[in-house]
């Protein structure tokens, strides 16, 4: 669960900025195409009290989705954009002269500051292909961590991020059930 009113770290509510990955672009019209990768397994929710009327108590969603091992590196020239960029899988990009921004994974911490370099488990939201991109492919994703419940292991949102490159970063059958609080 988050510190957040009883919301799950999941949620939209827990995060201290504002939401920037949305699917589609206001740029692209019509010409993108989406696949939602994400598939919700079950649910709980126990209240405080009376059913939709009282406070939450906890929610875990189980879902099963494509993962991946992301070394996540924050630095001090990409936390100088919103949403920061960040050094991803030991990458060490410099702008140039033909790319004034070379980095390739936008993201954000929901804590609000950077964290700490390290490999995170990250669970693949949506992919998304753009006919004004050929050959390109941009995923969002949550960063997660591994919690220990008392019925097992869950995973607590940290952050969100989007990627982008040639090829997917994601294998659509190296999926894994999660349990998110």
């Amino acid at each position: 669960m988050s510190d957040v009113s009883g919301f799950p770290s999941w949620t939209w509510f827990t995060c201290q900025g504002c939401i920037l990955y949305t699917i589609g672009d206001k740029h692209a019209g019509q010409e993108a195409r989406v696949v939602e990768n994400l598939q919700l397994l079950d649910w709980h929710v126990q209240w405080q009290a009376t059913p939709y009327t009282s406070p939450v108590k906890s929610v875990q969603v189980r879902v099963q989705g494509p993962v991946q091992h992301i070394q996540i590196t924050p630095f001090a020239e990409g936390n100088s954009f919103t949403p920061p960029y960040f050094q991803v899988f030991g990458e060490d990009l410099k702008p140039g002269a033909k790319t004034k921004i070379p980095w390739r994974c936008a993201g954000q911490f929901d804590a609000g500051d950077a964290r700490v370099a390290s490999k995170y488990l990250c669970l693949l939201l949506f992919s998304e292909t753009k006919s004004s991109w050929p050959g390109y492919v941009f995923e969002c994703f949550l960063i997660v961590e591994p919690v220990e419940l008392s019925t097992g292991v869950g995973y607590k949102r940290l952050g969100l991020a989007r990627i982008w490159g040639e090829s997917p970063t994601f294998n659509p059958v190296k999926t894994m059930s999660l349990v998110l609080i």
